[in-house]
């Protein structure tokens, strides 16, 4: 397959870069003037070029300003991002792009924990993550090679939330980048503590949306640790209306939790893609807090919760009751 030009931006460069590296090896040009150490990582693009990886976020898409622009009609203008997770490794999010984001063949439905060799598509576009470890305990020398299986941590019920800013494509074109960024860093630093300070983990931010959950293994403990971040966020939501107004979307299924030796870890599994399905249909609905009803029984709230009906949710089968909350 013949590939159109893509064009890619380092921090300290404006014009493409290409002819490298051969795939697989190590390219030459590391930022630092020097061997690049274990640790870092690049892209392989398909025209040959290279983009490093590092602390700041790696944005793709179809329209510049981006760190690495594809120009396809396959491409949304903001498709996915390339960001370090809480515990240094890589993670890659789609944007809620319109023909998605796929990772060894499989479309992306949440973050995924980045590898070393990983497959990256975007329309018609190939990319190759790549990470350098040592070859020994004694440091030394490094190579490309994968970092280890991933090891299953957590299979079982699980509290699964998103908070999705709302409007926020035209806000940031209304505000501009650096401000929409400000106001992002705002948003997170709001609701964060509800969540964690309530024994949530903040799993992700994909694009202007936050993915957060609670193991449920110990209903007892659990369920009123959601119930009072979950009050916490409406009230939250009532108060930056019109500043900062967000939805909250709940859900309550099982997912499969996984962690390499970076300790990072990817939550996944039908119900996380249910979630997301009921993000968008949130947006249909009008509903600014949604709950599914798996949620809405386990807070008991069935009764005073405003129902909204049985409705159709993308790719799951049935028609599934909804909820939608207010702050008290």
């Amino acid at each position: 397959m013949s590939f159109p030009p893509v064009f890619t931006r380092r921090p300290d460069q404006t014009k493409p870069v290409g002819d490298e590296a051969p795939a697989g090896a190590i390219p030459a040009g590391h930022p630092s003037g020097g061997d690049p150490p274990a640790g870092t990582a690049w892209l392989e693009l398909p025209d040959g070029g290279t983009v490093w990886l590092d602390a700041t976020i790696c944005s793709i898409g179809r329209i510049a300003p981006k760190t690495v622009v594809l120009p396809d009609g396959f491409v949304s203008s903001s498709h996915a991002v390339i960001q370090v997770n809480a515990h240094g490794a890589h993670e890659l999010t789609d944007l809620r792009s319109t023909n998605g984001t796929y990772l060894d063949g499989r479309r992306l439905s949440a973050p995924a924990l980045l590898q070393n060799a990983m497959q990256i598509r975007i329309g018609p576009f190939k990319l190759t993550y790549r990470r350098l470890v040592p070859t020994s305990s004694g440091g030394g020398s490094t190579r490309p090679f994968p970092e280890g299986t991933a090891v299953q941590t957590y299979d079982g019920p699980c509290w699964i939330l998103i908070l999705d800013l709302e409007g926020f494509t035209v806000r940031r074109q209304q505000l501009g980048q650096a401000k929409a960024e400000i106001l992002i860093r705002e948003w997170i630093a709001d609701a964060k503590p509800f969540i964690e300070k309530n024994s949530g983990v903040l799993n992700a931010q994909p694009g202007d949306a936050l993915l957060a959950y609670w193991l449920d293994n110990e209903p007892e403990r659990m369920l009123p640790a959601v119930d009072t971040g979950i009050r916490g966020l409406l009230a939250l939501q009532a108060r930056t209306l019109g500043e900062r107004p967000f939805r909250i979307i709940l859900h309550r299924g099982n997912v499969q939790i996984t962690s390499n030796a970076t300790r990072a870890e990817h939550i996944a599994g039908p119900d996380v893609d249910f979630v997301f399905r009921l993000e968008k249909l949130a947006k249909t609905l009008g509903a600014r807090a949604l709950l599914s009803e798996p949620a809405a029984l386990a807070l008991d709230v069935t009764g005073t919760a405003r129902s909204l009906g049985a409705h159709a949710v993308a790719d799951f089968a049935g028609k599934h009751h909804l909820y939608a909350l207010a702050a008290d």
